[in-house]
């Protein structure tokens, strides 16, 4: 944990995501999570390996050709105008029009990966509750429905489920903590945090969605590249905001058990925090930077209430060290944030294409480090 914790924070040089081609159009759904986007960091990521509940659905090469009316149209068009575009003050990833929706489903695409796909393009809630209510043992939909805002009882009977489903998953154990901790029930959130950190098979689903989301890109008649970026832009995460929101009620225990001289119970709350973020990291292919930012913030909430200057077993620096060092990994990554928005206003489409392959199989990092060396001109 202590040579995690070193390379999350010192090893994110000259890598960071570009905001105006990744963020989702505001959506007016009361389910909707965000997360703070004004951070900006990144970590070489530590691949591990991750369970995939489902396999991927098939391409949809069959429904996509001719394309509909309306839908981008085929030949040698320039398609780095429309990536450029996206780029300009109020720009929205394109959604799918209705036509096509209907015709995905009546070529049969109705699955749980399907049903998804359409809620995360458009952002209709209808298709996600379609979901639950077709599949609610799928711990892909399940993860997506710790959104929904209906009764304290329908969201803890999904969690459980969740729980179930994906029973090697800390993701579940994690989600079921906050929802404990959030409902006044530190004892059975502490059972869930000691079930988590001996898991290994951390898996969010946002690769599977942004595979859902790609293919139906491709079956409105938008070439590859555009599928690519444009499902990507549309992945969420709605995980995030729940894990850092747990994070700050961890630390504000922490903050009371110090208080009361108990620095001991203290370290341990906040080694359940760094235990969460190391995870968040090592989640593999698909990762995005996001969840790099979001795991920086996790160790900064769970070190802050510690005393600055002590060492802890769990730890390689002090907590003032290592807040230190991520003050200055977050002040050299501002000074690249329009790097990725530079180049995919002059990327070709096979360029924008290698990028998001390599996303997927590696993690946003990764990805954008490639892209640093091809804008230096580097193989």
């Amino acid at each position: 944990m202590k040579r995690w914790l070193a390379v999350l924070v010192v090893s994110a040089a000259a890598l960071v995501i570009a905001s105006r081609l990744l963020r989702r159009p505001a959506m007016p759904l009361a389910e909707t999570a965000s997360v703070e986007s004004a951070q900006t960091a990144t970590a070489v990521p530590i691949v591990s390996p991750a369970v995939v509940a489902t396999t991927p659905a098939p391409p949809v090469t069959s429904i996509a050709d001719p394309p509909l009316p309306g839908t981008p149209a085929a030949g040698p068009v320039d398609r780095t105008n429309l990536f450029a575009a996206l780029f300009e003050p109020g720009a929205e990833v394109p959604r799918i029009s209705e036509e096509v929706v209907q015709r995905w489903i009546a070529a049969g695409r109705t699955n749980a990966a399907d049903l998804l796909a359409i809620r995360q393009v458009n952002g209709d809630r209808k298709f996600l509750l379609q979901a639950l209510s077709n599949f609610p043992g799928d711990p892909r939909v399940l993860v997506a429905a710790t959104v929904l805002k209906d009764d304290p009882e329908g969201a803890r009977a999904r969690l459980d489920q969740l729980k179930r489903s994906a029973p090697n998953n800390p993701l579940a154990d994690y989600l079921s903590a906050q929802n404990h901790l959030k409902n006044g029930r530190p004892e059975a959130a502490f059972a869930d945090l000691a079930a988590a950190a001996g898991k290994t098979a951390f898996d969010d689903y946002s690769l599977d969605a942004n595979l859902g989301a790609e293919e139906l890109y491709l079956a409105a008649g938008f070439s590859p590249g555009e599928a690519k970026a444009f499902g990507t832009a549309n992945t969420l995460y709605p995980h995030l905001a729940p894990l850092k929101d747990m994070a700050r009620q961890l630390a504000e225990m922490e903050g009371q058990y110090v208080a009361a001289g108990d620095v001991e119970s203290a370290a341990r709350l906040a080694q359940y925090g760094v235990q969460l973020a190391r995870q968040l990291t090592e989640s593999g292919g698909g990762k995005p930077l996001i969840a790099d930012l979001t795991a920086l913030s996790i160790v900064g909430l769970a070190l802050k209430p510690l005393p600055a200057d002590q060492r802890f077993d769990f730890l390689e620096s002090t907590p003032a060290e290592i807040l230190a060092q991520q003050r200055q990994t977050r002040a050299a990554l501002t000074e690249n944030s329009n790097r990725f928005s530079d180049w995919m206003r002059i990327a070709k489409e096979s360029e924008v294409v290698a990028f998001f392959d390599r996303w997927k199989l590696y993690g946003e990092a990764e990805a954008l480090r490639w892209m640093s060396h091809r804008m230096a001109g580097s193989p």
